[in-house]
C-alpha cells in the first residue's frame, strides 16, 4: 500500500539546486558576458579613437563581468521562486562572527606565503609559465595613481569582489555542487575553482575554503562576504604601503619571490597551524545541512 508520505516531495527533490542550477550555464554566461563587453568596449574604442590597453580598466570591467553575472543568477532565482534571502541568510545574533573576522590576518598570511613559495619553487622549474600566471594577475591599486582610479579600484576590489565572487562560489556553486555530490566535495571543488581564476592558486584555494567553512558555521553569507573585503582591504592597504608609485612587472615580481622566500616560509609557519585547525574543527560532516536549507523557515517569515 503507497502512503500519502510515499507521494511527498523528499528532501533532495525539494531542493532547487539540485535540478534549476547548472555550473556549465554558469561558465558559459561568464564567458558570453565577457565576449560581449570585449566586443562593445572594441567598437566604442575604434569609434572614438580610444586607447583600451590601460590597466586602470582591468578592475572596473573585471568588477562588470560579474555584477552581469550575478544579475543574470538574480534572475534565473526569481524566475524558478528560489530565495535570495535564504541563500545569504542573516547577520548571526551572537558573537560568532566575531572569530571568522579573526581569521583573515591568518589567511592573508597564509596566502602571502604560500604564494611566495608556490611561485619561487616554480620559477625554478618553469619561470615562463609562472610569468604568464603573474601576467594575468588582476592589479591591485598602486601609489600615485589618481584620485577616481584609486576609488574605482576601492570599489572593486573592497565592495564588488567579494559580493559577487562570494555569491556565486561560496552561494550558488557550493550549494549546486553539494546536491549533486556532498558538501565535502563541494568546499574542495569549489575553492579549487575559485583559486584557479586567481594567480595565487595555492592560497585562494585555501582563502575558499576557509570562507566557505565560515559560511557554514555561522549560516551568513554577509560574514564570508565580510571576511573577503576585510582580506581585500588589508592586501590594497599593504600594496599602497608598499611605496611603489607603479604596479611591479611580472619580471620585478618574479625577482622578489627569490629574494623573498624565507619571508613566505616564516608567514607560512605562523599562520598554517591556525588555519588547519580551523579547518578540522569546522569540516562539516558529509549530511550536513546547508545555509539555504537552514535559513529557509526564517527567510519565508519575511
Amino acid at each position: 500500500m503507497v502512503s500519502l508520505r510515499d507521494n511527498l516531495p523528499s528532501d533532495r527533490d525539494r531542493n532547487p539546486f539540485n535540478h534549476h542550477f547548472s555550473a556549465r550555464l554558469l561558465v558559459l554566461w561568464f564567458l558570453g558576458i565577457s565576449l560581449v563587453l570585449g566586443m562593445i568596449l572594441g567598437i566604442v574604442a575604434q569609434v572614438f579613437q580610444l586607447e583600451i590597453a590601460d590597466a586602470s580598466l582591468i578592475l572596473p570591467l573585471n568588477a562588470l563581468v560579474w555584477l552581469l553575472l550575478c544579475a543574470l543568477l538574480l534572475l534565473q532565482m526569481r524566475v524558478l521562486r528560489v530565495s535570495p534571502a535564504a541563500l545569504v541568510g542573516r547577520w548571526p545574533r551572537d558573537r560568532s562572527w566575531v572569530f571568522s573576522l579573526l581569521l583573515v590576518l591568518p589567511v592573508l598570511l597564509f596566502s602571502v606565503g604560500s604564494g611566495q613559495l608556490f611561485f619561487y619553487f616554480l620559477a625554478q622549474l618553469n619561470p615562463d609559465f609562472v610569468l604568464s600566471l603573474l601576467s594575468r594577475q588582476v592589479p591591485l591599486p598602486a601609489a600615485g595613481g589618481s584620485f577616481v582610479q584609486g576609488i574605482v579600484a576601492l570599489v572593486a576590489i573592497v565592495v564588488v569582489a567579494p559580493i559577487t565572487e562570494e555569491f556565486v562560489f561560496r552561494g550558488v556553486l557550493l550549494h549546486r555542487w553539494a546536491a549533486k555530490w556532498g558538501v565535502q566535495p563541494a568546499i574542495v571543488l569549489s575553492s579549487l575553482v575559485f583559486g584557479l581564476l586567481h594567480a595565487n592558486i595555492v592560497g585562494l584555494t585555501i582563502f575558499g575554503a576557509i570562507v566557505a567553512l565560515v559560511y557554514l558555521k555561522t549560516g551568513s553569507l554577509w560574514v564570508a562576504i565580510a571576511c573577503h573585503a576585510c582580506n581585500n582591504a588589508l592586501a590594497v592597504t599593504f600594496s599602497l604601503l608598499s611605496g611603489s608609485n607603479a604596479p611591479a612587472s611580472p619580471e620585478q615580481m618574479l625577482e622578489q619571490f627569490a629574494s623573498d622566500w624565507l619571508l613566505g616560509f616564516v608567514c607560512l609557519v605562523l599562520s598554517a597551524p591556525w588555519l588547519a585547525f580551523f579547518i578540522a574543527r569546522n569540516w562539516p560532516p558529509k549530511g550536513a545541512k546547508l545555509p539555504y536549507a537552514l535559513n529557509a523557515p526564517f527567510a519565508s517569515r519575511r
